[in-house]
């Protein structure tokens, strides 16, 4: 083990390197272009704002399991109940 004040190439050497995993490859996997349409990424879905909620254990688990049923994120589950009521409101009921 080296002292302290030592510099750390011995870690270099004792870590595992990948081939082909240098500076120059990984620079140029950042500038790839991203895939347009994933749903969780959030400028292709307009979804800029953060919006933080306290709710009851139970109601926070219910979203869960309906998020996995549909398949939807949880952003698009609140968005999609949202109109839903506002529908209904709209509608008088």
């Amino acid at each position: 083990m080296p002292d302290k004040g030592e510099d750390f190439g011995y870690l270099f050497n004792k870590t595992r390197q990948v081939p082909g995993a240098d500076a120059a490859e990984r620079l140029a996997a950042e500038k790839r272009a991203m895939r347009p349409n994933d749903a969780r990424r959030l400028r292709s879905s307009g979804r800029t704002e953060q919006l933080n909620l306290r709710v009851t254990r139970a109601f926070k688990d219910e979203l869960y399991v309906l998020s996995k049923k549909t398949g939807l994120t949880l952003g698009a589950l609140v968005q999609r109940g949202v109109e839903k009521l506002k529908a209904e409101v709209e509608a008088g009921e």
